[in-house]
């Protein structure tokens, strides 16, 4: 398992690429968005970014992507555990997310979209993201009994 994070200033765009139609997305998990189409969980998410509005970047995205060999074992349920485990250990608590799976590559993946600003209007720390992932989907390769994917 690998991921690739991003921030982004709007959530618009993010909302529209895991929704997108070619993508054959189905939503797995959601927390405090409501999901009538995209526009209910844009503007859901837009109404907790407005907590703290010196945040410029409060679209956090984040796709965790497994190996092709794995597919078979990869349930929804299964995507979803890792996703929480994945979301802990990263510190994504206490804050809206959507977990949208994506069907258009070989390799099962996922797409998590949260927002950084939480719950209480803190935000929700990225530093060291990139080197704190790595590590933390290393071990839940290892916990899942997952290959590791390149």
């Amino acid at each position: 398992m690998i991921s690739k994070i991003g921030k982004a200033q709007e959530f618009r765009s993010v909302v529209n690429y895991i929704l997108e139609q070619g993508k054959g997305t189905e939503i797995l998990d959601s927390d405090g968005v409501r999901l009538n189409g995209p526009d209910a969980i844009i503007h859901s998410f837009n109404i907790q970014a407005k907590l703290n509005p010196q945040r410029l970047k409060p679209a956090g995205h984040i796709s965790l992507n497994f190996s092709v060999q794995d597919k078979e074992k990869l349930s929804n349920e299964l995507m979803v555990q890792i996703a929480h485990d994945y979301m802990s250990q990263m510190g994504i608590s206490e804050t809206q997310y959507l977990i949208g799976r994506h069907y258009d590559k070989e390799y099962p993946h996922l797409h998590l979209i949260f927002n950084r600003v939480n719950n209480y209007g803190r935000t929700i720390s990225a530093r060291f993201d990139h080197s704190r992932s790595e590590k933390i989907c290393k071990e839940l390769t290892l916990k899942y009994r997952l290959y590791f994917s390149s």
